[in-house]
């Protein structure tokens, strides 16, 4: 997250990452767990990687989670972000960020 932008980080609403993007806000990507109801056994595919937030999460509570992100600055911002976009996350699982296709939004 950019240095300007990490005093808004706990607010309930979206936030800029960049590409002309936005991470979700908090009660969203509850809202989504939740629906979605993973299981600790199970696995997860999250389209859109983005900041690479949604596969954290995910990657606490399921075995394995994929997650997918098109736009390649975003892909890469989320694997150097965090463990849980790049490779194995928690001692249960993997998480997986790829970057397939564009090199950026306007490509």
């Amino acid at each position: 997250m950019p240095a300007e932008l990490r005093q808004a980080a706990y607010a309930d609403q979206p936030l800029p990452i960049g590409e002309g993007q936005t991470i979700s806000q908090p009660y969203i990507v509850a809202l989504d767990d939740a629906t979605g109801r993973p299981k600790p056994a199970g696995r997860a595919l999250d389209i859109g990687t983005g900041s690479g937030y949604q596969a954290a999460v995910l990657a606490e509570i399921c075995k394995d989670v994929y997650s997918i992100e098109i736009i390649e600055p975003l892909a890469n911002q989320a694997r150097n972000a965090s463990p849980a976009s790049a490779t194995k996350t928690s001692p249960s699982g993997t998480a997986t960020a790829i970057a397939a296709g564009r090199k950026s939004r306007s490509t």
